[in-house]
């Protein structure tokens, strides 16, 4: 979920993170609140941004975690937007 993703990228931005490579595969970030199992349909909803100005979840792994290397994403729901704002965290004008 949404709160876990921000989670995670809360723990690889500290300076002690000994995570270098990062596999999100199969895993799409779904909005809080999240039910596991078999759930009616319309229940568990993709994370959308509140407005065009919000950070995408991806983007804050790349801008934030401290350490790593590889960030593998594999069918995890990127759509050009995520792209475009990983591909920013990635330019040399990253924090500008």
């Amino acid at each position: 979920t949404h709160g876990q993703i921000t989670q995670l990228t809360t723990i690889l931005s500290h300076d002690n993170c000994p995570i270098q490579n990062l596999f999100i595969d199969w895993n799409p970030i779904h909005a809080d609140p999240f039910q596991a199992g078999p759930v009616a349909d319309g229940t568990n909803k993709l994370w959308s941004p509140a407005d065009e100005t919000q950070i995408s979840p991806f983007a804050q792994i790349v801008r934030d975690a401290k350490k790593l290397q590889v960030l593998f994403l594999r069918h995890s729901g990127l759509n050009d937007n995520d792209l475009q704002q990983i591909c920013k965290q990635l330019s040399s004008d990253a924090g500008t």
